[in-house]
């Protein structure tokens, strides 16, 4: 059996007052947190943008919705309508698998103390996620919002929005391939697809 401290876990064999100082969660689940967070904005603003493309494809100037979308959002409003529109993708994956992609590279896992996490409790979550640690994807407020999120989650052991929704995480050990995985999904979305 493994003790859970912030999420990470811990041999039973310590003995009980060396599990009560063994802090080693702190610091490093927040961290965890914070840049799978990073991975999935930038992935997720990649993915809604490879998506209108993907579906304007063969389709008159006019019609294209990838074009509509950018003539009706510019710039800042554009970041934020796609963060909003990842919202939906991420609550699918946290109800099928309990993680996104950043998450799984950085071996961390949403449980819901409910059982199985709905569909509603991952949207409802996600969109929490938007408004208090993504400000909206206001540009440059957004890093502030995670970093405080970041500080909350290292001082009280949880983020606002798991704490109303009633989820809690796992956390595993880190691999090491994993990160390389993610480093190849970048260099692909940025440096080979990047001229769809």
């Amino acid at each position: 059996m493994q003790k859970h401290f912030y999420g990470e876990t811990m041999e039973d064999s310590l003995p009980e007052a060396e599990v009560k100082t063994f802090n080693l969660g702190q610091f490093n689940l927040p961290l965890r947190r914070f840049f799978a967070r990073l991975i999935d904005t930038t992935l997720g603003f990649v993915i809604i943008q490879l998506i209108l493309v993907f579906s304007s494809l063969n389709s008159k100037e006019d019609e294209n919705i990838f074009y509509v979308f950018h003539e009706i959002f510019e710039g800042q409003e554009f970041f934020m309508v796609s963060l909003l529109l990842y919202v939906f993708i991420e609550s699918i994956l946290l109800a099928t698998w309990g993680r996104t992609f950043g998450k799984w590279v950085l071996g961390v896992k949403i449980i819901s103390n409910k059982g199985k996490i709905s569909y509603l409790d991952a949207l409802n979550r996600s969109f929490q996620v938007y408004m208090h640690g993504l400000v909206f994807g206001i540009y440059y407020v957004w890093v502030l919002g995670l970093w405080f999120s970041f500080d909350r989650l290292r001082k009280k052991g949880i983020t606002t929005w798991d704490e109303k929704g009633g989820f809690s995480l796992e956390c595993e050990k880190l691999q090491w391939w994993k990160p390389l995985v993610a480093i190849m999904v970048f260099y692909f979305l940025f440096f080979k697809g990047g001229g769809y």
